[in-house]
Formats: C-alpha cells, sequence, structure tokens
C-alpha cells in the first residue's frame, strides 16, 4: 500500500420544507449499479469539503440552494473491501436543507425520489447511508438511539 494517498469525499443527507429525504438511483452503467443513494462524490484537488459538497449536489440533482446544516459523521472505508491506496476513502456526511423539489440529474443516475426518513431508511441497502439516515433521525428526534448503536455493530462486523 502507498503512504499518505487516500481520497476525500463528501456526501449529503439532503432534506426539503417537507421533512422528506432525497434519494437517488444509480445507472446501471454505474459500479453498484441501480442502488438508491444519497449525494455525495470526491474533493477536487485544494477543494474544500462545504464547496466540494455544494458542487456535488449541484452535479447530480442541478440544485443550487443549498443550507449546510451540520456534520453528522466521518467515515473511513475502502471501496471494493480492497486495501489499497487507490480504494481508501476518507469523508464528511453532511446534513442538509433546500427548498428545491425539483430535481435535473445527471447521467449517473436513472431516477429520484423524495421520501420520509423512514422509507429511506428501508429503501437503502447500504449499511453507511443507513447510518447517515439514522444519525440524521437522531439529529431530528425521530429515532431512537438503539438503532443508531444496532447499525454501528452492523458496520463493524462486516
Amino acid at each position: 500500500m502507498v503512504k499518505g494517498k487516500f481520497l476525500v469525499a463528501v456526501a449529503a443527507i439532503l432534506e426539503n420544507q417537507k421533512g422528506e429525504l432525497l434519494l437517488i438511483k444509480r445507472s446501471s452503467q454505474m459500479e453498484y449499479p441501480d442502488c438508491w443513494e444519497d449525494i455525495g462524490g470526491r474533493l477536487e484537488q485544494s477543494e474544500s469539503p462545504e464547496d466540494g459538497l455544494r458542487r456535488e449536489i449541484f452535479e447530480e440533482t442541478g440544485i443550487m440552494d443549498i443550507e449546510i446544516i451540520k456534520p453528522l459523521t466521518m467515515f473511513h472505508v475502502f471501496r471494493h473491501n480492497e486495501k489499497k491506496a487507490e480504494n481508501e476513502l476518507m469523508g464528511i456526511s453532511y446534513w442538509c436543507k433546500t427548498n428545491t423539489l425539483e430535481v435535473k440529474l445527471s447521467d449517473e443516475h436513472t431516477e429520484y425520489q423524495w421520501v420520509h426518513p423512514d422509507t429511506a431508511f428501508e429503501l437503502t441497502e447500504h449499511p453507511a447511508l443507513k447510518r447517515y439516515i439514522s444519525l440524521y433521525m437522531l439529529e431530528k428526534g425521530i429515532a431512537e438511539k438503539k438503532i443508531y448503536h444496532e447499525l454501528e455493530e452492523d458496520l463493524y462486523s462486516v
């Protein structure tokens, strides 16, 4: 493994004025095809996490009016479960708000939906996204800590 090399990413749990969350569905040509996910991606060189988050949200959804509420958590993963420098990813997941309901998807995604947080939690199969949604729900006071602790155990037992 190359020491000192890793990628930095950001992710957004994006809430509208109705308290619904935006999920986007990956294209079948993408890595992890046809899965529902949050918005996010890797930072460009010298880009701040907040600027990168706004850029990723705009690139993937066309949404420009973003209020970054707060970071929810940091993450550290190896893509494809391969411990190689080119697969190491560190990042921050944020809770964000928007007043925009209209979404203009990039070519990377085929569908979107604004859904209640419980529905978002059920639709996604990705443990990390379930964790971000549960943290958002804890912040909003609409979930119990028990859910989050169960997810923490699942994340580290994989």
